[in-house]
C-alpha cells in the first residue's frame, strides 16, 4: 500500500499541481467573464457523461485484482476486455447524443448559442475521458500505479500548455477549448502504449462480465448523475440569477479547491485496492486494521490544509488571480470546508464499500 500510494501520490501532485497552475493561468488569461464562457461551454459534456459513469473503472480494478489474488488469470483478463468494450460502446453512444442536440442544450441550459461551437468539440472529449478512465482503473488494478501517474501527469500538461499557448496566440475560448480536447486523446493514445502489460483476452462471456460490470456499479449510478447534476446545475443557475462572471469565478475557485484532492486520492486508490485484495483473502482482521489507519492518512494530510484554505482565501484569491476575482474569494472559504469530512473517514468509506462488494 505505502509503494502504491507513493506511486499515486507523485502521479496526483504533477498532474494537479501542472493543471492547478494551467487553470490559473487560463482563467487570468481569459479573464472572469470569459472563463465562465469556457465553463459553460463544457457544461453538456460534464452533464452528460455522468449517465456513462456506470462503474467500470472501479469493477476493473475490483475485479482484476481479486481473480489474481485468487490465482484465476483468465478471469482477471476477461474482465479488463470486457469493461474497455463496454466503456467504448457507453461513451460514444452518450458523446453522438451530445453532439446532435448541442445547438438545444447550450440554447436552453446555457442561454449563450455563441457557444455551440465549443460545446460540441468539447463533447467529442466523451470517448476519449472513458477510456481513460478505464486505464487508469485496469492499471490500479495492476498495481501498475506508475502508468496512471503517467497518463494523468501527461493529460494535465498537454491541457495546460496547449490551452495557454493558443490562448496566447489569439484563439481566447476557443484555443482552451483545443487544449481541452488535445490534452485528452494524446493521453490515451500514451495510454494505449501500455495497455498489454494489463493483459487483455477474449472473455469466457462478455454479457456475464457486463452484468457484473453493472451489478458492482449500479448502487453509486443514480447518485452520480444526482452529483453530476447538482455540479451542473450549480453553473446554470450562477449564470441565470448571478451573470457568467460569477460562474467565471466560482470555477476558477473550484479548481484551486480541488488541490486538496491531491492529498485523499492517492490514499483513497490504494486504499481501494487493498481491501480488493483482502476481500479476495477473507481477511476480516485486516480490515479493522487497515480501515482507521486509511482514515488517520487522510485526516492528518488533509485538514491543515483545509484551514489555511479557509483562513487565507482571500489572500490567495489577491496574490493568483486579477482583480475580477476579488469579490468572489469568500467562495474559495466555503468550498474548502466541504472537504472536512475527510475527518470521519469520507474519502475512504467508498474505496471500503466497494472494494468489499
Amino acid at each position: 500500500m505505502g509503494r502504491g500510494s507513493l506511486s499515486l501520490l507523485l502521479g496526483s501532485v504533477g498532474s494537479l499541481f501542472v493543471q492547478g497552475v494551467g487553470a490559473i493561468l487560463v482563467a487570468r488569461l481569459l479573464g472572469v467573464t470569459r472563463y465562465g464562457l469556457y465553463t459553460l461551454s463544457l457544461v453538456p459534456t460534464a452533464l452528460f457523461i455522468t449517465f456513462t459513469m456506470i462503474g467500470v473503472s472501479g469493477a476493473v480494478t475490483r475485479f482484476i485484482s481479486y481473480h489474481a489474488k485468487k490465482g484465476e488469470e483468465p478471469a482477471a483478463r476477461g474482465i479488463a476486455s470486457s469493461g474497455l468494450v463496454l466503456s467504448v460502446t457507453v461513451h460514444v453512444a452518450v458523446a453522438a447524443f451530445v453532439i446532435a442536440l448541442s445547438p438545444f442544450l447550450v440554447t436552453s441550459l446555457v442561454h449563450s448559442g455563441s457557444l455551440v461551437l465549443y460545446s460540441e468539440l468539447a463533447a467529442t472529449t466523451i470517448p476519449a475521458q472513458g477510456i481513460m478512465n478505464f486505464m487508469t482503473g485496469a492499471f490500479n488494478g495492476r498495481f501498475m500505479n506508475s502508468y496512471t501517474a503517467v497518463i494523468l501527469f501527461s493529460q494535465a500538461a498537454i491541457k495546460t500548455v496547449a490551452s495557454v499557448a493558443l490562448i496566447f496566440l489569439g484563439f481566447g475560448i476557443e484555443g482552451a477549448v483545443y487544449g481541452f480536447v488535445l490534452s485528452y486523446y494524446a493521453s490515451v493514445l500514451l495510454g494505449f502504449v501500455f495497455l498489454p502489460r494489463v493483459g487483455l483476452s477474449k472473455p469466457v462471456s462478455f454479457m456475464a462480465d457486463v452484468r457484473k460490470i453493472l451489478r458492482f456499479g449500479s448502487p453509486g449510478y443514480a447518485s452520480n448523475i444526482v452529483r453530476g447534476a447538482a455540479t451542473q446545475g450549480q453553473l446554470i443557475l450562477l449564470q441565470l440569477f448571478s451573470g457568467t462572471a460569477a460562474v467565471g469565478a466560482f470555477s476558477a475557485l473550484s479548481n484551486l479547491a480541488s488541490l486538496l484532492y491531491v492529498i485523499t486520492n492517492p490514499v483513497s486508490s490504494t486504499s481501494f485496492q487493498a481491501f480488493s485484495e483482502l476481500s479476495a483473502e477473507q481477511g476480516k482482521a485486516k480490515f479493522s486494521k487497515t480501515y482507521p489507519v486509511s482514515v488517520l492518512v487522510n485526516a492528518v494530510l488533509l485538514a491543515p490544509f483545509i484551514f489555511m484554505f479557509v483562513l487565507f482565501s482571500h489572500q490567495f484569491v489577491q496574490v493568483l488571480y486579477d482583480h475580477g476575482y476579488e469579490n468572489y474569494y469568500y467562495a474559495l472559504s466555503i468550498i474548502s470546508l466541504g472537504f472536512l469530512g475527510v475527518n470521519f473517514g469520507s474519502y475512504v468509506q467508498l474505496s471500503f464499500l466497494s472494494g468489499t462488494n
